[in-house]
């Protein structure tokens, strides 16, 4: 009945895919902390600042982290951006081999490691 008015462009359509792929990531970060036992302990500034410059230059590195369950996992990929809620501050790293974005609470970050390009 609306015709061109209901067919969204192909930027539109990414732009908004990422914008609930994000917002569906904050909600699982959230609930995720109501089962914590572990108070969230800042991280120092100076590994902020390179997780916010290896995020905007897309650096391929690989993360080793415990998971809110005790498990050490350790992934491949780039970091998406930094997420802050009221329970901590979590990185947004993408999986290189499921694309997959994971919410990393920062203080849960054990070892990244830069990858070649």
């Amino acid at each position: 009945e609306h015709g061109a008015k209901t067919v969204q462009d192909a930027e539109t359509q990414r732009l908004r895919a990422t914008q609930g792929e994000r917002a569906s990531v904050k909600i699982t970060a959230a609930i995720g902390q109501l089962f914590r036992q572990q108070e969230y302990s800042p991280v120092s500034p100076d590994i902020h600042e390179n997780l916010e410059a290896w995020a905007t230059l897309k650096t391929p590195v690989a993360i080793e982290f415990r998971a809110a369950d005790g498990l050490i996992l350790a992934i491949e990929g780039h970091i998406s951006g930094l997420l802050a809620i009221p329970a901590g501050e979590f990185v947004l790293f993408r999986s290189s081999e499921t694309f997959v974005l994971w919410p990393v609470r920062m203080d849960d970050i054990l070892k990244i490691r830069l990858l070649s390009r």
